[in-house]
């Protein structure tokens, strides 16, 4: 057994140790001899990480120094932590252990972003993570992957303004340094003082006291540090980082490391295609083409401001197979071998099921939904990052009619129409609208949830004994057992008792939804805006409604797949002379009853 291996093997034969004699996470107080030996083995383990860290750096092993960086993140550092508690009032232990504390925290972050983060943090008065952290935690994650891992290449993150994305890269980026001297890096920007500004604050964390705590090894700039580059001391680059803007000079520079940081300058210039296509050459041909090899990285970060954004195309460019994960916000590309090659994180600023700020302790939900309300279309993408499409918007807001308060007197019919899920990530949508005579119906409610049809029934019935459905219709052709399972559960369950009728559709799903136009349009009736967002559920479904685009491609249709095929049902030409003169349903025909 090598050297290297004889010493992890001493960490680990450590670290069992140290769980045998009291697990960090026990309550119980511990007695003096635990207490003297847990800090003893504390220091033996502290020790043997440093050896055998040295150990893996020597051989290249990323993978080895990972291991024992989490180690020491989740064995060594919640056992300082809770001595610091145990010895508070003894002075000697307490500066005794600080020292070793914040040393195995420096450690753990050579290989953990969110550790280097904090510990950049450590002194500083105004800690950004502090708040932000939590709601950045898979942008974190992923970092930690795209610097360790050779099969990752793309990683690509946008969120709203203020939560620390350009920090967060100028971190990964310092941290890279800090494992590879080598490496070369380029950065494109819009804006000179961006470039400069981005360079500046790269290098203040590096010639931080933190920094070199985390990295001894670190020798400092070299003899090229300016504006928009530098290189390191203990390098064989003669330039490893350097600052463009997006129609800079690019030709002579080579980048192991690729980054596009506000490739774009606001919402005018998102919204101008023409530049946005200059800017996307930029990054397909003059900048990926400085790549050293085909191992080159690429980060990019923004606001997505446009469905024109740079950003979306080079996503799409890297794949058409995207996966969800379970990390929320995040999807990854996955090769054959089943390694993570790419990921796209977008964080909205309000959840997208729930509702609910995702970044509570600096914005309460309550602000960031009256900044929608302020903002109008502008919120989804400047916070939600899911900008709508400015062309192509066959059902935008103002094409749609809408509806104060419903008409006076109880509804004549009260109809859904229900499309179940195809996959996974696809949405259940259901909604519900009453009729009060004629060919005109008002939207009241919907299910949307991203939920498989059987795990929904319960809710299923529950809206049709609120709303007293009377026919619930849904398209049968993935799922036919829907009928079933739904007669049974009302049966079950009595209450009200609505006709199930199961409609298999033929037509082109853009084909069908382009014919039922007109009609929506023309009898459906929408509710106000202001009147929808208590109801998660249903501003969620007039929100994918009112986004779908006939021009540009659709992550979802299933709103105006389910609408579509309600007007085809109820309103549509062929079915005009039957939906127009539906009277009232005879309770005691149908067996309904509350």
């Amino acid at each position: 057994m090598s050297e290297k291996n004889n010493i992890i093997k001493a960490v680990v034969d450590i670290t069992k140790r140290l769980d045998n004699i009291y697990p960090y996470t026990k309550e119980s107080s511990l007695n003096t001899r635990d207490l003297r030996m847990d800090y003893e083995l504390c220091g033996l383990l502290q020790e043997a990480l440093y050896t055998a860290y040295d150990e893996c750096v020597v051989d290249g092993d990323t993978a080895s120094q990972i291991k024992l960086c989490r180690i020491c993140a989740n064995t060594l550092l919640p056992r300082y932590k809770r001595l610091m508690g145990v010895y508070a009032r003894n002075r000697k232990m307490t500066l005794d252990l600080y020292p070793k504390l914040r040393a195995a925290y420096a450690f753990a972050a050579r290989r953990s972003m969110l550790h280097f983060a904090y510990f950049i943090e450590w002194e500083k008065p105004n800690k950004l993570w502090s708040k932000t952290a939590d709601t950045m935690k898979v942008a974190f994650k992923y970092a930690d992957k795209l610097i360790a891992d050779d099969n990752m290449l793309f990683y690509r993150l946008s969120c709203m303004p203020g939560l620390g994305k350009t920090y967060l890269v100028n971190l990964m980026v310092a941290n890279m340094f800090g494992n590879d001297p080598n490496l070369t890096v380029i950065r494109v920007s819009y804006a000179d003082d961006n470039v400069k500004t981005s360079t500046e604050q790269i290098k203040n964390i590096m010639s931080q006291d933190a920094y070199k705590e985390v990295f001894p090894k670190f020798g400092g700039f070299g003899s090229v540090n300016t504006q928009y580059s530098f290189n390191l001391e203990n390098s064989n680059q003669g330039i490893n980082y350097t600052g463009v803007t997006r129609f800079g000079q690019l030709s002579g520079k080579r980048g192991k490391v690729i980054i596009y940081d506000d490739i774009l300058k606001g919402e005018l210039e998102a919204t101008n295609k023409t530049l946005c296509d200059q800017v996307y050459q930029v990054m397909v041909g003059d900048a990926e083409s400085r790549a050293d090899d085909d191992k080159q990285k690429t980060i990019t970060i923004g606001t997505i401001r446009s469905i024109f954004d740079p950003m979306l195309r080079q996503v799409d460019n890297v794949s058409q197979h995207w996966r969800e994960t379970s990390d929320t916000y995040a999807e990854v590309v996955i090769d054959e071998n089943d390694n993570i090659t790419a990921v796209s994180i977008a964080i909205p600023a309000l959840d997208y099921e729930t509702d609910e700020s995702t970044i509570p302790q600096r914005y309460s939900t309550e602000y960031l939904r009256k900044q929608r309300t302020k903002l109008g279309d502008s919120f989804a993408s400047l916070y939600q990052q899911r900008p709508k499409p400015i062309e192509g918007l066959g059902f935008s807001w103002s094409n749609l009619k809408k509806y104060d308060e419903l008409p006076q007197g109880k509804p004549q019919q009260v109809c859904c129409f229900a499309d179940p899920p195809r996959k996974g990530k696809d949405y259940f949508a259901m909604p519900i609208l009453y009729n009060y005579g004629g060919n005109n119906w008002y939207l009241v409610d919907a299910m949307f949830q991203r939920r498989q049809s059987k795990e929904l029934i319960n809710e299923i019935i529950d809206k049709i004994n609120q709303h007293r459905i009377n026919i619930f219709a849904y398209e049968n052709n993935v799922d036919t057992s829907l009928d079933s399972l739904i007669t049974d559960k009302m049966t079950l369950k009595g209450g009200w008792q609505a006709i199930i009728v199961g409609e298999y559709t033929y037509q082109n799903k853009e084909t069908k939804i382009m014919n039922m136009s007109p009609n929506l349009k023309e009898f459906i009736h929408f509710p106000q805006k202001d009147a929808i967002y208590d109801n998660k559920q249903l501003s969620q479904y007039i929100e994918q409604l009112t986004t779908y685009s006939f021009d540009f491609p659709n992550k979802y249709d299933d709103a105006i797949d389910s609408m579509s095929m309600f007007v085809s049902k109820f309103i549509s030409p062929e079915t005009t002379r039957v939906s127009a003169t539906v009277k009232p349903l005879n309770l005691r025909e149908i067996g309904g009853r509350i």
